[in-house]
């Protein structure tokens, strides 16, 4: 290790103008330790600053990194985390509601809009099969939308919405039949019923359980007036005597165009189980 010394001049006598060179301290003499110490402060302010950048970057998902990030992990892990509430992962972002027990995925540049909320709660039909109708008029039941997206800048033709509604206590979809047959009865009966002016057609009706037994109705239908026509793709899913309905509904003009877009919200959507909000 290079030596070098710093040196002082020092005055004998206060009445003399004699001097002379005293070695006050030799870089020579401090220990490696302190040389260690003093050759490690500019990489730790190196690395800190790399760990805020990173994190910053992450955390705004600035140029998608983030989203990119999770894209590279196992489909299990990121739908288990659920970060993709946050960050869009693969094109989709996660609408999550523990609160009520439900989820499903829709197109990352879909927004919340609150009037399909309203729109959505006159399309979900009313479960009251045969002798179960008396029972309903003594109670009205009241419909809760509960969320609702669409794309931006668009008149709300194209858009998906979830609503809430209660049914009878104890009602199960075995007493509509088939999931054909069901679909029959909410068609005639509640979306297009006689002298409503709207004629349904039924394209498709299916029925899944998820990985818990629990029991889904899958319907897709056009339903068209003399002003309109729309194809709608539905699931129906009931748990402790609430009817929960996501629709995905679009123009039929636009309906193939879109199909690969608007198709997989419905496959995606799932009960979940529900937790207390915390605030």
């Amino acid at each position: 290790m290079r030596t070098t010394c710093r040196w002082t001049t020092v005055r004998r006598r206060r009445s003399t103008n004699t001097c002379r060179w005293k070695a006050v301290r030799c870089d020579g003499d401090r220990s490696d330790a302190d040389t260690w110490a003093q050759a490690q402060a500019p990489r730790r302010r190196i690395l800190s600053g790399a760990f805020v950048a990173t994190a910053v970057a992450l955390g705004g998902n600035l140029g998608g990194c983030t989203s990119w990030t999770l894209e590279q992990l196992p489909a299990s892990w990121t739908d288990a985390a659920k970060l993709d509430r946050v960050y869009p992962v693969r094109g989709k972002k996660r609408c999550y509601d523990a609160a009520r027990g439900y989820e499903f995925l829709y197109p990352m540049d879909w927004l919340a809009d609150r009037t399909l909320y309203v729109m959505a709660a006159d399309r979900v039909p009313k479960l009251d099969p045969g002798p179960l109708d008396a029972a309903a008029r003594k109670n009205k039941r009241q419909r809760e939308p509960v969320a609702g997206f669409g794309p931006p800048g668009t008149d709300g033709e194209v858009n998906v919405s979830v609503v809430m509604a209660s049914v009878p206590p104890g009602f199960q979809w075995n007493a509509m039949g088939a999931p054909e047959q069901a679909a029959h009865a909410l068609l005639d009966k509640s979306i297009a019923p006689p002298g409503s002016q709207k004629r349904a057609t039924l394209l498709d009706a299916q029925e899944r359980t998820d990985r818990t037994g629990q029991l889904y109705y899958t319907m897709e239908y056009v339903v068209e007036t003399p002003r309109w026509k729309r194809h709608n793709n539905a699931v129906y899913a009931i748990r402790r005597d609430v009817l929960y309905t996501l629709n995905v509904v679009a123009p039929e003009s636009q309906w193939e165009k879109q199909e690969n877009e608007l198709r997989p919200i419905v496959e995606s959507f799932c009960l979940v189980p529900t937790q207390p909000q915390t605030w």
